[in-house]
């Protein structure tokens, strides 16, 4: 591992620490961690490519945070116009993948629905214990009303439902990305299958 992987792996590990604790505690991850994180990103790896002895240059630098920051931030933009996102979680997610590319944060996404999935089970296993399984912790949304905490007017004709489990999309994605990074600082590759 050089050392331009490894500052931005550390970068990311204490990003990812600092979201989790933000969105776990305010239910948002706010723009004013997430788009200097994302700037941060851009600079570095081109930066890193202007320094750096590859072929690629700074190009290549802005070309590697620009793809990451594509998938990141595009796949949950498609999910945030169909309801299934937050405006912060697509923010986060773009500016993760301009430290760390597109490809490692395609893994993350995959690896944190996984996570998501499983934090929604220990939520309805840990209410089944205390005989309340079907109960959500927040009161699911009544469409297209304003008013109160969790009630979300619909936008241009799509009616949007937040999280009513108290799952935090930083808790997984934040677990993901520890696992897929520890990985790689231990030298595992990830065999994902061809697509």
């Amino acid at each position: 591992m050089d050392t331009a992987q490894s500052i931005a792996f550390a970068c990311m590990l204490g990003f990812t620490a600092a979201v989790l604790v933000v969105d776990v505690k305010t239910d948002k991850i706010p723009n004013l961690l997430t788009v200097p994180v994302f700037a941060a990103g851009l600079l570095f790896h081109v930066t890193a490519g202007f320094c750096g002895a590859s072929r690629a240059g700074a190009a290549g630098g802005l070309g590697f945070a620009l793809g990451g920051f594509g998938v990141g931030f595009g796949i949950l933009f498609l999910l945030w116009l169909v309801g299934g996102s937050l405006g912060g979680d697509v923010k986060f997610m773009g500016a993760v993948g301009s430290w760390l590319g597109a490809w490692l944060t395609f893994q993350i996404l995959v690896l944190s629905s996984v996570f998501a999935l499983l934090c929604t089970i220990g939520i309805f296993a840990f209410g089944a214990l205390r005989g309340d399984a079907l109960k959500a912790r927040r009161p699911i949304p009544t469409l297209g009303r304003a008013g109160g905490r969790d009630a979300v007017p619909p936008r241009k004709g799509w009616n949007r439902v937040r999280r009513s489990f108290g799952v935090r999309f930083g808790v997984p994605a934040a677990l993901a990305t520890w696992t897929l990074l520890g990985l790689k600082w231990a030298g595992c590759e990830i065999p994902w299958p061809p697509l």
